[in-house]
């Protein structure tokens, strides 16, 4: 259509029609840019993230407490008293789910006006989410990814589905109104827009084999 625009820019309808599929065709880009190729980096050594979170994860649950104690709240005071110790003990799971607990209150609380004094800070809090992130099992990371998609193509659903409305209405008025009004172009819609189907292949008979008396 964009390479005939010369021949149908002044029919209303057509016009009409493609300016639509354009506006949906933008708003789609918008909601699901193109993805850019990722670079293959090196791969973090899970040793080493896993000492930068318990480092991390200790200072942050030091802010937890002191915030937790500037605002009165004597039971996450003492539930984010954590020792260096604390975070050697168990394994890589514990570690994980001690640092989720301390970012989880940490990030209700970024906003709150003694969270400065006290060293909490957005920029602090998403350092830590990070390091959890980077130590996620691979199934977890997997199920963020599906559910994203499944949201994205929810919320396209309409768009799509008004995108084929149009073209349908395009199919119809191309030959509705063009037939007439220009025939060269409407032949040439029409032999684009065929389908050629295969000819069947018809076995031959096979040729009877006559046998001398």
């Amino acid at each position: 259509m964009n390479s005939s625009i010369l021949l149908w820019q002044q029919l209303t309808v057509i016009a009409n029609i493609i300016a639509s599929l354009t506006a949906t065709g933008d708003l789609i880009k918008k909601q699901h840019p193109d993805q850019i190729p990722k670079a293959k980096g090196t791969t973090v050594d899970k040793n080493e993230a896993l000492i930068a979170l318990k480092e991390n994860a200790f200072k942050s649950a030091i802010n937890l407490k002191s915030i937790a104690t500037a605002s009165g709240d004597t039971t996450l005071a003492n539930d984010a008293t954590f020792t260096k110790k604390s975070f050697s003990k168990g394994g890589e799971p514990e570690i994980l789910a001690r640092s989720q607990f301390i970012l989880n209150n940490l990030r209700t609380l970024e906003t709150h006006a003694k969270a400065a004094g006290c060293g909490v800070s957005k920029l602090k809090n998403d350092e830590l989410d990070n390091l959890i992130t980077v130590l996620l099992p691979k199934e977890e990371d997997q199920k963020t990814a599906h559910d994203d998609s499944k949201r994205l193509s929810i919320d396209l659903k309409s768009e799509f589905k008004s995108i084929s409305k149009n073209l349908k209405d395009l199919d119809k008025k191309m030959y509705a109104n063009m037939a007439d009004t220009n025939p060269d172009f409407y032949l040439q819609y029409k032999i684009a827009r065929k389908t050629d189907k295969p000819n069947p292949v018809k076995k031959k008979k096979p040729i009877p084999v006559v046998v001398p008396v």
